[in-house]
Order: C-alpha cells, then sequence, then structure tokens
C-alpha cells in the first residue's frame, strides 16, 4: 500500500454544486507550514508535511506559490515498506492553476521522478516521462487541488451534498467523489479544532472494506486545514494527524481560544 500517497490524495478537493467556488485566496500564505504524524495506533508510521515556501517563483513571468507535500516512513514501517515521498506544485497566485508540478516518490521498490507542465494556452498538459495529455481549464495536480479546495466557502453547504475532485495524476485525470458530513469537534496533537466533516467515496476491494472507511476533517475556519485523517483498512486503522502548525493566515478554530 502506497501509504503516503493515499495521505496526499484524500487531502486534495475541488468543491462543486452548493459550496461556493470563489478563487480568491483568503486561506493560506507563504510561510504556512503543517506537520502530521500517521500512526496505526500507539505505532507511529511516518511522518509528513505541507509547507508554503516564502521564495518568489516566476513562470512564463506568472508569479507563483512554491507548494510541498512531503512526507517519509519511520521505525517498522520504514523497515517492512519504506516510503520517501515528494509533491511540489507552482501554482499562479492569481488563478490558483498549476503552471508546473514535480512528483519524486521513492516507495519500496517503486521509484518515479516526473516534472508536468500545464499549457493553458495550448490546453496540453506535458509530461516528460510520458508526453502529453489534453488540459481541461479546472485540472488541477493533486497539490494544487488541496491548496485551491482550501480557497472554496463551504457557507451554503448542507448535510449530504456532493463533492467532486478532478485532478491530473499517473497520467490520467480522475474524478472523486465526496460528501459533506456536517460539523465536529476533533483533539488532535496540536489541540482540539472545530471542524468540517467529509467522507471520499472510495472504491472497495483491494485497500477498503466499504465506502464508509474513510474520513477526513478540516477547520471550520478561513484556512481550512486538514487536522484528521482516519481510514479502516483491510489490515487495520491508519489515522493522518496534525501534530503543530506554523505561519497561518487566519486564526484558527481551536476550542476554547
Amino acid at each position: 500500500m502506497r501509504l503516503l500517497t493515499l495521505f496526499f490524495i484524500i487531502t486534495t478537493c475541488t468543491f462543486t454544486y452548493s459550496f461556493s467556488q470563489t478563487r480568491t485566496n483568503n486561506a493560506y500564505t507563504k510561510g504556512e507550514k503543517l506537520k502530521y504524524r500517521i500512526h496505526y495506533g500507539f505505532l507511529t508510521g511516518g511522518y509528513a508535511e505541507i509547507e508554503v515556501k516564502n521564495q518568489n517563483f516566476f513562470i512564463n513571468n506568472r508569479q507563483c506559490h512554491q507548494l510541498v507535500i512531503w512526507g517519509y516512513t519511520v521505525g517498522i514501517t520504514d523497515w517492512v515498506y519504506k516510503v520517501k515521498d515528494r509533491y511540489e506544485s507552482f501554482v499562479d497566485e492569481k488563478t490558483l492553476l498549476p503552471l508546473k508540478h514535480i512528483r519524486d516518490v521513492s516507495e519500496s521498490s517503486y521509484k518515479r521522478h516526473d516534472e508536468v507542465f500545464f499549457d493553458y494556452e495550448k490546453d496540453t498538459i506535458y509530461s516528460k516521462l510520458h508526453g502529453r495529455f489534453p488540459l481541461k481549464y479546472e485540472t488541477h495536480d493533486i497539490v494544487s487541488a488541496f491548496f485551491n479546495a482550501r480557497c472554496i466557502g463551504f457557507e451554503n453547504a448542507k448535510k449530504g451534498d456532493t463533492l467532486i475532485l478532478q485532478t491530473f495524476f499517473d497520467d490520467k485525470i480522475f474524478p472523486f467523489g465526496m460528501i459533506f458530513l456536517g460539523k465536529d469537534v476533533i483533539s488532535t496533537d496540536a489541540g482540539e479544532f472545530r471542524c468540517l466533516k467529509i467522507r471520499p467515496l472510495v472504491q472497495t476491494g483491494r485497500v477498503f472494506k466499504s465506502k464508509d472507511d474513510m474520513t477526513f476533517w478540516i477547520t471550520d475556519d478561513k484556512n481550512h486545514i486538514p487536522v484528521l485523517v482516519q481510514t479502516e483498512l483491510l489490515v487495520g486503522s491508519l489515522k493522518v494527524d496534525l501534530t503543530s502548525y506554523s505561519g497561518i493566515r487566519n486564526e484558527l478554530s481551536r476550542v476554547g481560544d
């Protein structure tokens, strides 16, 4: 199982239907850093980080945010199935759309390094490994989709509303269905937060026992940072738990603050 890739995919989502699709970034800023612990019960299997780099970058004369998600295994998990993954996206600060994506993964014997470029004038995605693919305007890579989703409003969202993810990953565009389940209060290693509760519509079988096996929570504020992911797998239960944060743009929905 690709442990960290699973985390990256389930924290990316583009919302539609009754959700406000503003393209204004009021959610994150340069210097933000989120840290997570990936664990099975008390056993820590790895760590992950999400970061907005402080530097200014330009691609095709467009000013970009450099967005990074990376993670690695530790302990017995590292010995059994060593993982060291890094994903980067260079996102246009005005449109919030990706211009360049870097994927550098090492998962046991599986290795892959690719650079992907998004050309909106030619409606083309270009992968250094596998060539050209058609580009739809709202297509994201898995990192830019995550940050784009954080900018979308939940003001009109109702329990049971359906959500859609569209992202370019592994040379294909994948739609992922999700359901908004309402609000909750969640305790994490970084504190207790008022949250929005989301459940992806996952494929059952090899990894998941049922369509209800995965749930994640994001803060119920303007930041929309993921604080907890909980997954019931065929081989046990997995959690991705927020441990620390810094450089947050807005006030967090911490309980007691």
